[in-house]
This record gives structure tokens, sequence and C-alpha cells, in this order.
């Protein structure tokens, strides 16, 4: 089943990175905005509707540059469109409130854009 996943989030990076998105498929110890990061969804994986597919789900956090609160606003909505425009591919199942996000002892603005995507068992 790992190579479900990998694939899965492979694909969803390559769709962000097309978008022209900065894009880390993993959790990084430290980012530099404006970014994409993919992270595991809850739930992460559940059966799907036949015995051999999977529902498989990620977080897209997109984190906004540091600027004045109108500019990164205006940046922040953009890149939700550029994403839900370039992930054609996925579900999106939701798109969050913006909010401000810490990391590495700053605060950012930035939203979690939930996607799911049913996949066949890959081994």
């Amino acid at each position: 089943m790992a190579n479900t996943l990998r694939a899965a989030r492979d694909e969803l990076a390559l769709l962000l990175s097309g978008a022209g998105v900065s894009c880390l498929p993993y959790i990084p110890e430290k980012v530099t905005p404006p970014v994409a990061v993919i992270e595991p969804g809850s739930p992460y994986m559940v059966q799907g509707d036949t015995f051999e597919s999977f529902t498989v789900r990620f977080n897209v956090i997109l984190l906004a540059a540091p600027a004045t609160n109108e500019t990164a606003t205006a940046a922040l909505d953009q890149a939700v469109c550029d994403v839900i425009d370039a992930v054609d591919t996925f579900y999106v199942d939701n798109v969050e409130q913006p909010s401000s996000f810490t990391t590495g002892g700053a605060d950012f603005l930035g939203t979690r854009i939930e996607f799911s995507v049913v996949k066949p068992i890959e081994t």
C-alpha cells in the first residue's frame, strides 16, 4: 500500500508544481513562503467502493509570503484559486478559513485545502 500513497502524493505534487506553485510533498523542518506543503489528511486512507480501491486524503497547506495583510490576503486568495484549478484529478473536499500559521517562530497567513482521490491498491 505504500506505493499507492506515494503515487497519489507524487501526482498531487506534480499538479501543484505544474500550476507554478512551489510545493513540498512532505512536512519540512523549515519553510520559506510562498509555498504549498502536502500533509496526510484524516482519515488518511479508507476502503473505497470496491475491494481493490481506497480513498486517499491529503491536505495542502498554502502559506502566503510575508506582506501586509491586504497583500497577503490577495496572494492567498489567488493561490487557492490556482491550486483548485490545477488539481483536476482530485476531489476538493474543503477549503478552510484563512488563519495564521506559525512556523520557525514566524507567523504566516495561510489556509488548508483538503483533497481526496480514489486509487487502486499498488504494492
